[in-house]
């Protein structure tokens, strides 16, 4: 019932079923623990679910034997992530140590989440250490571990390693997805690497993923940044048959002529929305 209400988003209705389960001196389970934790973290009371977790489960910087000592790789996933949040990279790094320590092996999810909070505060080498850990222990990485730490690589200018990381994505057996693309092109576009860029939007392309409205306006904003007014108005054309353009795709385009100057083509994107049909 608890989990029902969970999944329904009905916090209060959950937590009352819950306290009923101590009103009938029914002593909860790790699964209900672990339900009523992702309770306050989906609904962003992280302090609370904090509380929660030093009361009922992993007691940080608490009396530990009176919290349940969890066994499941989910429950120490929930509690790594829930410090994530919170931006407690110690704790979230003792509690993923402590599974580890009590014969628990970390699954993917355990890594991700740790790479996360890892480049969250800026730890890329931690990042890095985790992503080798993960491999010697036979804990295969999905693509949602290489899109972390392209985002990170990305995230820190360094365009070589988030490359060599989507080259190593696309030699293994896992695919690389929009995101991977994604997030390697806005990195290239937003730091005027124009010929990176070209070249995988090309790949893109080829292996199916069309670029949409908003990528679109990053192309044209790193041409109109780079001076070639030639290119953007080609790739403008392109935006111009997009089925996603909104007019929130040309404001930003009309501000970026407008800081080089051109007032002449930031009249004509503002011109074009009328005839594109675009409010």
């Amino acid at each position: 019932i608890i989990d029902a209400y969970t999944k329904s988003g009905l916090k209060e209705e959950a937590l009352k079923w819950f306290e009923g389960m101590s009103e009938e001196k029914i002593q909860p389970d790790e699964v209900t623990l672990n339900t009523v934790l992702n309770l306050y973290k989906w609904s962003g009371n992280y302090s609370e679910a904090e509380t929660f977790s030093k009361k009922f489960l992993y007691g940080i910087d608490m009396e530990e034997d009176k919290c349940i000592r969890p066994q499941k790789v989910d429950t120490y996933n929930t509690i790594i992530d829930l410090y994530g949040k919170t931006g407690s990279l110690d704790n979230a790094s003792r509690v993923f140590e402590d599974m580890i320590s009590f014969g628990l092996k970390p699954d993917t999810v355990s890594f991700n989440t740790m790479m996360q909070i890892c480049g969250s505060n800026n730890r890329l080498a931690e990042a890095e250490a985790l992503f080798e850990k993960m491999i010697d222990s036979g804990c295969e990485p999905d693509v949602g571990t290489y899109n972390i730490l392209i985002a990170l690589y990305v995230k820190s200018c360094n365009f070589q390693s988030a490359s060599e990381t989507l080259l190593s994505l696309k030699q293994s057996q896992v695919l690389p997805n929009a995101v991977s693309y994604r997030t390697l092109f806005l990195g290239y576009t937003s730091s005027g690497l124009v010929i990176e860029a070209e070249n995988l939007a090309m790949e893109m392309e080829e292996a199916g993923f069309l670029l949409n409205a908003a990528l679109i306006v990053q192309f044209i904003q790193m041409y109109i940044r780079a001076g070639d007014y030639v290119n953007a108005s080609q790739q403008f054309s392109r935006l111009k048959v997009c089925g996603d353009l909104t007019s929130d795709n040309l404001f930003p385009l009309i501000n970026s002529y407008a800081e080089r100057g051109s007032w002449k083509k930031a009249e004509q994107v503002f011109l074009s929305s009328t005839e594109l049909g675009v409010q």
